[in-house]
């Protein structure tokens, strides 16, 4: 499914598409990986870019979805991938969530990041700590698991720290009228 879903971004890398591959590993077991990214075409909350994630089996030590922030109806709010538009950017950072439940309390969980696209350089991460932490692509952050369920924080960060809105020079001149 992620294979089928980079192919259709294939043809709009050119349009500012940024796709992070977010791996989750807690000793030798792995939640597997997951999407998080902006692309022209996408929408906020449930489209055909996003990619359900399945419930685990109860007996599974380990599981992780993204969480929307939107209502995703009639799906269950568990995602494999979460695209959203470009406009996002708009407000300087977009924010993800992602949940990762665990019975394995005490030990570490890692989480890897990788950019497939885009030129982003590094993403934020707020673990339970609540201190965020700037990862470089590629990296990767460790943190222990402090309970049976966790909910971990992404942001995405416009490089500029002032949003900037395009506009004309006409409607520029028209300010100082």
């Amino acid at each position: 499914m992620i294979l089928s879903l980079l192919i259709l971004l294939a043809g709009t890398v050119g349009a500012q598409t940024s796709v992070v591959s977010i791996t989750v590993d807690c000793g030798d077991r792995s939640a597997g990986s997951f999407l998080i990214g902006l692309a022209p075409g996408a929408a906020f909350g449930y489209d055909e870019m996003d990619i359900p994630e399945p419930p685990s089996p109860p007996e599974s030590p380990l599981s992780a979805a993204l969480l929307m922030f939107e209502d995703t109806a009639p799906m269950p709010n568990r995602w494999r991938c979460d695209m959203r538009p470009l406009e996002a950017m708009d407000d300087y950072f977009e924010p993800w969530m992602l949940q990762i439940e665990s019975v394995l309390v005490g030990e570490t969980c890692s989480l890897g990041f990788e950019c497939l696209s885009g030129d982003i350089e590094w993403i934020d991460v707020i673990t339970g700590s609540f201190l965020a932490q700037r990862i470089y692509f590629p990296g990767r952050v460790e943190f222990p698991v402090y309970g049976p369920t966790m909910q971990i924080m992404l942001e995405y960060l416009n490089h500029d720290s002032i949003p900037a809105v395009s506009s004309t020079w006409g409607a520029v001149k028209s300010l100082y009228r």
